[in-house]
């Protein structure tokens, strides 16, 4: 009877596993296919500063470059979706971008990014956006 009772729980032990493996994967692809909306290039109109967007990995960490026109030293970003709304976390850390950063949200409607960004070298945040740009 132990021989049993021991593959009947393997049975459902498996069962259970086999089950979740598959929802957890469909839920990140889900997700993935969420933050395509904002993989691209954004120009910030009030200065020509360029934000570009390429992928995203599985723990939401983006990889991004911003430029100002050169590039600038992207230490940090990330995307998360909260309250059904793409959020993202942008910190630059190059000459004269000591730790600035962007926290924007994704605007589905007008196909823009806004937010603030703070600049810390003169103590400052701005309300800004950035506006889809084609890739030439």
């Amino acid at each position: 009877m132990k021989g049993y009772a021991m593959k009947i729980k393997l049975f459902f032990t498996f069962l259970i596993f086999s089950l979740l493996i598959p929802t957890t994967s469909l839920q990140a692809q889900t997700k993935k296919d969420e933050f395509k909306k904002i993989f691209g290039r954004w120009l910030r109109p009030d200065g020509g500063y360029v934000l570009v967007i390429n992928d995203i990995d599985d723990e939401g960490n983006l990889d991004a470059t911003y430029l100002n026109p050169r590039p600038i030293n992207v230490s940090q970003a990330r995307a998360s979706i909260e309250s059904d709304q793409i959020k993202i976390f942008v910190e630059l850390k190059d000459r004269y971008y000591d730790g600035n950063y962007y926290e924007l949200h994704y605007d589905e409607s007008a196909d823009q990014l806004k937010g603030v960004y703070y600049h810390l070298g003169i103590n400052q945040e701005f309300n800004i956006y950035f506006t889809r740009k084609p890739i030439n």
